[in-house]
């Protein structure tokens, strides 16, 4: 049940779609939820990283502020290609479903492993056991490996636009 209580909160941390309707709800949800923060952090990492391997070349932190303004497409980017992923296994009807049960007080609830309520409980297990927590269920293994890569082509894509824009302004790191 835990591991089942931990997929669903990674399936809707990670849901984005094209625009539409549930675009402004899904990006409201993956702030809310921590998503976004988490991505977020990596990219901050990515540039303590980076500063470390480049601080022989006395990079400005002129520079570095400039470089850092990939961040808001890459937090794009990402959430896009999750919900592409997402959206190949799931109808827009199911991301609703989903989306309407974690905007519950239940699913907040759920999503912040918070203590439940016998109701809560209840509900909770109602739709784990419904045909959508099912599908979800079967579906855990082989979404987790897809989003496992994509999060890394994602990350060594964002690392190597970086490394070039610093190749591009002379920056060159030692091999």
């Amino acid at each position: 049940m835990k591991q089942t209580i931990l997929f669903f909160s990674l399936l809707l941390s990670t849901f984005t779609f094209s625009q539409s309707d549930t675009t402004y709800d899904m990006e409201t949800y993956l702030k809310a939820n921590g998503t976004i923060s988490y991505y977020s952090s990596v990219v901050d990492r990515m540039f303590d990283f980076l500063k470390s391997e480049y601080e022989s070349k006395n990079v400005p932190e002129s520079v570095w502020t400039e470089l850092e303004s990939v961040k808001t497409e890459a937090l794009t980017d990402i959430t896009e290609l999750i919900g592409q992923v997402y959206e190949g296994h799931f109808s827009k009807e199911e991301i609703q479903t989903l989306l309407e049960f974690y905007s519950t007080e239940t699913g907040r609830k759920v999503n912040a492993k918070s203590e439940l309520t016998v109701e809560d409980t209840q509900n909770r297990d109602i739709f784990y056991t419904s045909e959508l927590g099912q599908k979800i269920s079967e579906a855990t293994e082989s979404l987790n490996n897809v989003l496992q890569k994509v999060t890394q082509s994602w990350s060594a894509d964002l690392y190597k636009n970086v490394a070039f824009k610093l190749k591009e302004k002379g920056y060159i790191k030692d091999e």
